[in-house]
């Protein structure tokens, strides 16, 4: 038991997977998306999302504080019994496997689009995959002490930011609560999926230390931070830029840092890029990781780098498939939305509500106490 438990990541380090997971490629153009759907009321519906996956971590640990020992894809079969579970297992086997795809084909065309024109997307896409292939063949507590370790970069991108806040315009702003609750609504759907790396709970939850109140309030405290550090690269972004301006400039992060000028950095955008790199492999390690892991689990194999070799692989070869143009990425980006919809949000409620309910009553009458 004691072996076990020393296995497990401690409180800290759940902490800062969760934030390395949900803060990855989105962030460069998560203001742009928001003004898109709701306006200058965009951080109005990025703090509804922001509530909205509060509740559905509340219903997450609802559901896996049922099965203390058990990831996602070891309790289905328990819930659902091994035909539906399999099924549901594969399924989100190949919802991750999708994420991965389009956090690969974003980075691949950010990059293109801002400091390697040239460099052919499959260089791009096979550097990053293998090297976050070769991350997490060390297992869960290698990756949180690195994921722990870098999340320093989080405090210098700050930073940067902060340098913007002399020539922001808090009159951009307004007029506040003049967008359609439709628009909100549908700006709640991209702030959700710039941060949807808290469906990783269900994996994470189990070989966590402490209580399970004591990670629920990791896992909040986590989301918090993720929400905060998003309204503030929004608040600049939209306080930086006009309203009028900002419909046409698509990574507002990295255009505001691109007038700067520090004395030892003369293009802060690029270096900005160097430090978003590394967020976007963690997040990308955390998909490859459930998948490699799940896929592992419903084959129940003992030789789990064969799994996440072939896991690699897939995603790399469908990425090559979808490419980095924009009409492609636009449409593999509205299917994920859609997906994620269904697989991190539909999905465990569903599971709580059963879990909370129908399955707790059949356990019991099972063991008598009904």
């Amino acid at each position: 038991m004691a072996r076990t438990e020393n296995k497990k990541i401690s409180r800290r380090q759940f902490f800062f997977i969760i934030i390395q997971t949900q803060i990855g490629v989105g962030v460069l153009s998560l203001p742009f998306d928001l003004h898109q759907a709701a306006k200058q009321d965009g951080w109005i519906s990025f703090v509804l999302a922001g509530l909205c996956i509060q509740l559905l971590i509340v219903a997450m640990w609802l559901t896996a504080r049922q099965f203390p020992d058990d990831d996602l894809i070891s309790f289905l079969p328990k819930l659902f019994g091994n035909a539906i579970g399999k099924l549901l297992s594969s399924a989100y086997y190949l919802y991750f496997v999708c994420v991965c795809v389009l956090i690969l084909v974003l980075f691949g065309r950010m990059l293109h689009l801002w400091i390697l024109p040239n460099t052919p997307f499959w260089v791009l896409a096979i550097l990053l995959a293998f090297t976050c292939l070769y991350l997490i063949s060390s297992g869960l507590l290698v990756m949180a002490r690195i994921y722990t370790f870098v999340s320093i970069l989080l405090v210098i991108i700050f930073l940067l930011l902060v340098s913007a806040l002399p020539d922001i315009q808090l009159v951009y702003l307004l007029p506040v609560g003049q967008t359609p609750i439709p628009q909100l609504v549908k700006g709640a759907q991209a702030a959700v999926l710039a941060m949807l790396g808290y469906i990783s709970f269900f994996y994470l939850y189990p070989h966590t230390k402490g209580t399970p109140a004591e990670r629920l309030k990791t896992m909040s405290y986590a989301n918090l931070f993720v929400i905060l550090f998003y309204l503030f690269v929004v608040f600049v972004s939209f306080t930086y830029f006009s309203t009028s301006e900002i419909t046409f400039v698509p990574q507002p992060v990295l255009y505001l840092l691109k007038a700067i000028e520090l004395h030892v950095i003369s293009r802060v955008d690029l270096f900005l890029l160097s430090m978003w790199i590394v967020s976007v492999a963690t997040s990308f390690s955390t998909y490859l990781f459930m998948a490699s892991k799940g896929l592992t689990d419903m084959f129940h194999s003992k030789k789990p780098s064969r799994f996440a070799v072939f896991s690699t692989t897939l995603i790399v070869v469908a990425s090559l498939i979808v490419g980095i143009d924009e009409q492609p990425i636009d449409s593999f980006t509205q299917f994920v939305t859609h997906v994620s919809m269904v697989f991190s949000n539909v999905i465990p409620l569903f599971l709580m509500l059963y879990t909370v309910s129908i399955y707790r009553f059949i356990r019991r009458k099972r063991h008598g106490k009904v």
